[in-house]
C-alpha cells in the first residue's frame, strides 16, 4: 500500500513538472497559510497538515472534462483509491469543473485525496487537497469554497 501511495505522489510529481500554460489565482481558505515561495504552483497547508496545490497543464492530447475525470478515476481507483463524492461545481468566470473525492486507509487511518477538474481548450487546470480524513472533515468547506474561488488571470 505504501508503494502505491508513493507511485500516484511520483505520478503527481511528474505531472506538476509539465509545462505551465496559463496564470490563475485562488482565494486562501479559512484556516490554511499560503506558500509563497511557488512561482509555477498555488499552495497551501493547514495547521493540521491538510495541503491545497492548484496548477495548470496543457490540454494535449484534448479532452474534454469528462474524459479527464475518467481517467483520473480509472487511475486512482485501479491504485486502491475508493470514489466517495463527486459534484459539478464552477468558477466565478463560469469555467465548469468537477470536484471529486476519494478515500484510502494508509497505517491504520482513513485519508481523502480530493481533485478538481477545470478544462478548456488550452488547458486542464488541475487543484488538489488532501489528508487525514479526520481533519480534512473539518476543513471541507473551506477546500471546496477555495476550489470554486479558482480564477483564470487575464481572462
Amino acid at each position: 500500500m505504501k508503494y502505491k501511495i508513493l507511485f500516484a505522489i511520483g505520478i503527481a510529481v511528474l505531472l506538476s513538472v509539465a509545462c505551465e500554460t496559463t496564470r490563475y489565482s485562488m482565494g486562501t481558505p479559512e484556516g490554511f497559510a499560503k506558500f509563497e515561495k511557488e512561482q509555477q504552483l498555488i499552495k497551501f497547508v493547514s495547521s493540521d497538515s491538510i495541503r491545497i496545490k492548484a496548477r495548470s497543464i496543457k490540454n494535449e492530447p484534448y479532452g474534454d472534462i469528462a474524459m479527464w475525470s475518467d481517467t483520473v478515476k480509472h487511475y486512482l481507483t485501479s491504485n486502491g483509491y475508493h470514489e466517495v463524492s463527486v459534484k459539478e461545481i464552477a468558477t466565478p468566470e463560469n469555467l465548469q469543473g468537477r470536484y471529486t473525492e476519494y478515500r484510502i486507509r494508509y497505517n491504520a487511518e482513513d485519508y481523502i485525496y480530493a481533485v478538481a477538474l477545470f478544462v478548456d481548450r488550452e488547458n486542464i487546470f488541475i487543484v488538489e487537497a488532501g489528508g487525514e480524513k479526520k481533519h480534512y472533515d473539518r476543513k471541507r468547506n473551506s477546500v471546496v469554497d477555495a476550489v470554486k474561488s479558482f480564477r483564470r488571470d487575464g481572462r
